[in-house]
């Protein structure tokens, strides 16, 4: 079976795009069928992909290399935010089965499956569409297959260390700064896990000068390291990507920060839900009240709940069997 995944990551698009397709194409080497990643990114993907089948390349420039490539393809996913409409056209009209990762109905999806594993979702009102199909809410959100089975969280009786998560892109870092200075004042004896992706080397020193002998700065972690240090942070400060769905899945009870206009449903739909506490603007005052609201062993016990039952972690097997089912027919 010939499956390909197409999407864009790294210091430009983030990781989030990436690490989801990571899910899709580890689900359907569960079912035996090995595919490849195309991805428009720089090198900084590389070790987030390292141990799949991937190629580099700039499909938005090289459109037709790509479609000479995918051709005669069974299966086809594309996850991005920077397709156009007649590309998606292309790529119903090339393969057999067409699946469209969206997060924002983003645009009027030609014949094909449209999967938004988002919180969100089913808010959307995706319209009814002959020969549109869709796979909407978290029962179908993609997470890495480090985080299918994880064991139960144990929380803690007090907050003693947090995990600091902004993603990759170089306008995160103003982001980190602010928080470790705010940390490092307010809570000195905090222990801070601060997961830096894929921030360039001028951005990352700049931030890792506003930590304290307190804080830990990991670069290029695995995603089984990634998973250790969920399941040991009494608290997760996060921004609203991809990463809120892994956390959920932990039970991490999460602050939210939004760094982006694009994150602002996911950090919303998660507060709605129950799982996270948002931290706007001014960020200062509403750190504080935040730290002091998940300071009850019971209320994180809460939350852990609420995360775990939302995301159970199959929503990439779910995604790929109805794939397949749909190819069988």
């Amino acid at each position: 079976m010939k499956v390909f995944i197409i999407t864009e990551g790294g210091r430009r698009f983030g990781f989030g795009h990436v690490t989801r397709c990571i899910s899709l194409y580890q689900a359907y080497a569960q079912q035996k069928i090995r595919a490849q990643i195309l991805v428009n990114a720089d090198n900084s993907v590389r070790s987030v992909l390292k141990d799949t089948n991937y190629m580099i390349l700039d499909w938005l420039k090289h459109r037709n290399r790509l479609l000479r490539l995918i051709s005669g393809s069974d299966i086809v996913i594309v996850d991005s935010y920077m397709a156009d409409y007649l590309f998606y056209i292309k790529i119903s009209r090339i393969c057999r089965i067409a699946i469209y990762i969206d997060d924002n109905k983003r645009v009027s999806f030609p014949e094909g499956t449209v999967l938004n594993g988002s919180i969100y979702a089913e808010t959307l009102n995706y319209p009814e569409r002959k020969g549109v199909d869709y796979l909407l809410g978290v029962l179908y959100v993609p997470v890495r297959k480090a985080f299918w089975n994880a064991p139960r969280k144990v929380i803690s009786k007090n907050v003693k260390s947090v995990m600091i998560s902004f993603g990759g892109t170089k306008k995160v870092s103003g982001a980190m700064r602010e928080v470790l200075k705010f940390l490092g004042r307010q809570y000195p004896g905090l222990k801070k896990n601060v997961v830096m992706g894929g921030i360039p080397n001028k951005e990352a020193a700049d931030v890792e000068r506003c930590g304290d002998s307190n804080t830990r700065f990991i670069y290029a972690a695995t995603t089984d390291r990634l998973k250790h240090i969920m399941l040991k942070a009494d608290l997760a400060i996060s921004a609203g990507g991809q990463t809120l769905y892994e956390l959920a899945r932990i039970g991490v009870p999460t602050i939210g920060i939004c760094i982006a206009d694009n994150q602002r449903r996911n950090i919303l739909g998660w507060q709605r839900a129950g799982f996270l506490t948002q931290a706007a603007s001014p960020l200062h005052k509403n750190l504080i009240l935040a730290m002091d609201g998940l300071a009850s062993k019971a209320k994180r016990e809460r939350i852990s709940r609420i995360g775990r039952a939302l995301v159970d972690g199959r929503g990439a097997e779910r995604v790929v069997k109805q794939t397949l089912r749909l190819y069988a027919n």
